[in-house]
């Protein structure tokens, strides 16, 4: 039986290049306010005391990671797309730091925050997992992907409506998403191994059979993707950083 030597890990995937952001450089590496995204992320959860151990994956190609981020910091290599960089760090959390919980977290959300992760943590471990996300506010309609709306644009592809979804059952998934080591693993090889289509952890887990809480998240903690975000980003990242000892290790 595992003996398990610290009970949580952070895990944040950082192999991506992110097309959308229309940069050469990966958007984990951006700059906002004299940090790249991944250093905000990666110092709030060196920040919180119940979390024992990051873990940082990575392109393997990628030398900046090591260089940038404290020596505290486990730099490891990924693999193909994000859900085999995600195994590569929950299967290093496994059998290398034994750790009984995984905390994964995009590296495109510097927006977390201690109070994020004591809630997640104080709601989830006596669960079998949970993730962060918002509840639908705005009305929220299903695509058509069989009728286009007339365009005198040849390059735009505009659709329809298929149907209005009922918001009050919506909620969209942020990150940390917290599992149980072992549990996680098995469940992203077995999706994996049968090239099943997952785009979270939630979603490995679902297709388990798992019950996954949700946890409301904040506006704050948004996913970093097109070139616009910066700027909203580095104003969440601005007003956090005035509050007076807000995450004062950071």
């Amino acid at each position: 039986m595992l003996t398990f030597n610290s009970r949580y890990t952070a895990i944040i995937p950082a192999a991506g290049i992110g097309r959308r952001m229309q940069s050469d450089i990966p958007k984990q590496y951006l700059t906002i306010a004299g940090k790249t995204l991944l250093e905000h992320c990666v110092n709030v959860f060196l920040c919180h005391p119940l979390i024992d151990h990051v873990v940082v994956v990575v392109h393997p190609n990628d030398a900046e990671a090591a260089r940038l981020l404290s020596k505290d910091v486990h730099v490891i290599t990924g693999g193909a797309q994000r859900a085999d960089s995600v195994l590569a760090g929950v299967q290093y959390a496994q059998e290398t730091l034994r750790s009984e919980w995984v905390l994964v977290h995009d590296a495109a959300r510097p927006g977390i925050n201690m109070a994020l992760i004591d809630n997640l943590i104080a709601t989830v471990k006596g669960t079998e997992g949970g993730i962060l996300a918002l509840p639908a506010v705005d009305t929220v309609k299903g695509a058509s992907r069989k009728t286009q709306c007339a365009t005198d644009d040849s390059d735009a592809v505009p659709t329809t409506i298929d149907k209005t979804l009922n918001r009050e059952t919506i909620w969209l998934a942020q990150t940390p998403q917290m599992f149980k080591t072992a549990a996680l693993q098995q469940a992203l090889e077995y999706a994996l191994s049968k090239k099943l289509q997952i785009t979270d952890e939630a979603s490995a887990m679902e297709l388990m059979g798992v019950e996954v809480c949700l946890v409301e998240g904040t506006a704050e903690n948004f996913k970093v993707t097109k070139p616009a975000d910066l700027a909203l980003a580095g104003f969440y990242i601005s007003q956090k950083n005035n509050l007076k000892g807000a995450n004062a290790c950071e």
